[in-house]
């Protein structure tokens, strides 16, 4: 909460791209209402409540996953690196997704690349990242990860 609250004002959008977490509902009634932001849910293989339940929880929307541009980039945000737009005729530029927990998958995942990047929490030491910053560091990564 203070990690999140540090950096996320209360008028600042979050994506959290899954995975929210895996205590007790009542836990997590709790807790999500003191983070900071309008808060999207992208819902993770672990995100397995309800629809109405996240938001009953303190999210603002809860979906599968979507593509927005952003400073003219098209970002697909989902949970898995592996999913693909719901409509197969949609292109993206960039990548960003969770679900990949560990920090070291032997360069199959890395967290930035060209094309995309894992934003799962762990990676970027529990602390929302911003999304200029992402995309810059994207923008200069020499790696253009196949897996994404």
């Amino acid at each position: 909460i203070e990690n999140w609250n540090a950096v996320v004002k209360p008028e600042d959008t979050v994506i959290h791209l899954g995975d929210v977490g895996l205590g007790h509902e009542s836990d997590l009634k709790c807790i999500i209402p003191l983070l900071n932001g309008h808060k999207i849910l992208i819902r993770g293989n672990h995100d397995t409540k309800s629809r109405n339940f996240y938001l009953e929880a303190g999210f603002d929307e809860v979906r599968p996953s979507f593509i927005e541009e952003f400073d003219g980039v098209k970002i697909f945000f989902s949970h898995r690196p592996d999913s693909r737009p719901g409509n197969q005729h949609d292109t993206y530029d960039m990548h960003f997704y969770g679900h990949v927990h560990s920090k070291d998958f032997h360069g199959t995942y890395p967290t930035i690349a060209r094309n995309g990047a894992c934003l799962c929490v762990e990676r970027w030491d529990y602390i929302p990242v911003e999304l200029h910053k992402v995309l810059e560091l994207c923008k200069n990564s020499g790696i253009n990860a196949s897996s994404i």
